[in-house]
């Protein structure tokens, strides 16, 4: 497994995925899940138990894809500041 290493804005931003949501309704879900992964203009990402721990609920998941897509799809849905 390749070592992660977490870029220096990691203090700043908060230790879980902003993108991952708690399950409401279990038996929406053929496997019991904890959490989905819904961002902006995307589809839902059901992240195993192993990834939502070790990625989502950390400051890891600055690096994950899904969430770098995520993110710049708000930035560049959202109108600039001057």
């Amino acid at each position: 497994m390749p070592t992660l290493t977490v870029p220096r804005e990691a203090p700043a931003t908060p230790a879980v995925c902003p993108f991952l949501a708690s399950v409401v309704a279990d038996r929406l879900w053929p496997m019991p899940r904890r959490a989905y992964c819904r961002r902006p203009n995307g589809r839902v990402r059901l992240p195993g138990r192993e990834m939502a721990d070790c990625v989502c609920a950390t400051h890891a998941h600055l690096l994950c894809p899904a969430y770098l897509a995520g993110r710049a799809a708000s930035e560049a849905d959202s109108p600039r500041r001057r």
